[in-house]
């Protein structure tokens, strides 16, 4: 039988690209980082401006490990410059797109300039973004104080954040009543994170109409939720009771002061911890009540994951973990991670914690920890 040889031809796949509209190649680059799909500009004169297009995923963080470098340098004046080209390349990018919506933008960086910041917001509300990630962490804090940006009341308006579903601001200086009004302008927000914020003091999160099911919050003195549809909550905060009103959790994260208070008022948290599939518990320097009735707990029958983290002093902080473990009879996944510092507790945060964990006695005491978590290998140890 003669074979028929079919020459193939290489060109057929950009033909066929190139016949596609704009429309639809602009979809596809929507898909990549905005880094990659600018880079196609240089394909063809037909690909040069399809990127300024785009309406997927701006990320802008890929000086944070360039900014971790120089924190450990400790160079300010170095720091500043890469601060300075991080917001010149934000502000280059936003100033060249020209699609009319936009599905997110996060911006992760030790930003300080607030006119900056202002546009930035600005364009996410021109570009009716969906998801909003506004991280300013400090990375040199122990080196000199910067204060926060404050975010704006005027942009808080009925037609501002109309589109958004998720809101994450990270060392943003917002109050509870700007909070709140922000949130009453929200129908379609599902994701709230709220973390570092000087000024958020108090907090009303209510609701017939809120569509809220993850909140996660920092630190605060007085909170009231009533959210039907909260299903997710994260808190660290203070040794002080929540308002829970109307609210279906299936999972919480408590950690800080407050962990503390709720081994000490279970009778609070077991208001609602029968329904909870997943409990995450940072007991960090656990307060251990002389009596151990303080741990009787109901039994935890739909709880499916348990997460503890403890900082273990002596075999005392361990209670809680028995305490979980024998309430939770349909449990299938426990996690412990038990953190060891060999610094003293005294020096913590002071001028000699540098100098201290280079001693002797400091490497002695972390060999000891190191070996001990050789023993227990089914065990999550950290050690700093």
């Amino acid at each position: 039988m003669k074979r028929e040889i079919v020459s193939e031809d290489y060109t057929c796949v950009h033909d066929r690209l190139s016949e596609l509209s704009d429309d639809v190649l602009v979809n596809v680059l929507s898909c990549l980082t905005i880094q990659d799909a600018a880079r196609t500009s240089i394909l063809s004169s037909r690909w040069r401006y399809l990127w300024k297009w785009f309406t997927g995923c701006l990320n802008f963080h890929n000086s944070l490990t360039t900014a971790a470098h120089k924190f450990e340098l400790r160079d300010d004046k170095v720091f500043d410059v890469e601060r300075r080209k991080f917001v010149s390349w934000v502000n280059q990018v936003l100033r060249s797109l020209q699609s009319r919506t936009m599905e997110e933008l996060r911006i992760r960086f030790d930003v300080t300039s607030d006119d900056d910041i202002h546009n930035w917001i600005k364009f996410a509300v021109e570009k009716k973004v969906r998801r909003l990630e506004l991280n300013f962490r400090r990375f040199l804090a122990g080196r000199w104080e910067v204060g926060q940006y404050n975010f704006p009341p005027h942009f808080v308006s009925y037609s501002s954040f109309s589109s958004l579903t998720e809101l994450s601001l990270i060392n943003v200086a917002i109050t509870g009543d700007i909070l709140a009004h922000l949130l009453s302008y929200c129908p379609l927000l599902e994701v709230l994170s709220v973390i570092q914020s000087v000024c958020l003091k108090h907090l009303k999160v209510s609701g017939s109409l809120l569509k809220l099911k993850y909140l996660k919050l920092g630190y605060m003195e007085h909170l009231e939720i009533d959210a039907p549809n909260l299903i997710s909550f994260e808190f660290n905060g203070p040794a002080k009771p929540i308002c829970l009103g109307e609210v279906c959790l299936a999972e919480v994260s408590f950690g800080g002061s407050f962990s503390n208070y709720i081994m000490k008022n279970l009778c609070w948290l077991s208001s609602f911890l029968v329904r909870l599939h997943t409990l995450k518990l940072n007991l960090a320097s656990p307060v251990i009540p002389a009596v151990a009735v303080y741990y009787n707990l109901p039994e935890l029958y739909n709880l499916k994951h348990l997460e503890m983290e403890i900082d273990l002093l002596d075999d005392d902080h361990l209670l809680p973990c028995a305490s979980f473990l024998n309430a939770a009879t349909s449990l299938y996944k426990f996690t412990l991670k038990i953190i060891i510092d060999p610094c003293k507790t005294r020096i913590l945060g002071t001028p000699y914690e540098s100098s201290y964990r280079e001693c002797a006695e400091y490497q002695s005491n972390r060999r000891q920890a190191i070996q001990l978590a050789a023993r227990l290998p089914l065990w999550e140890f950290v050690i700093l």
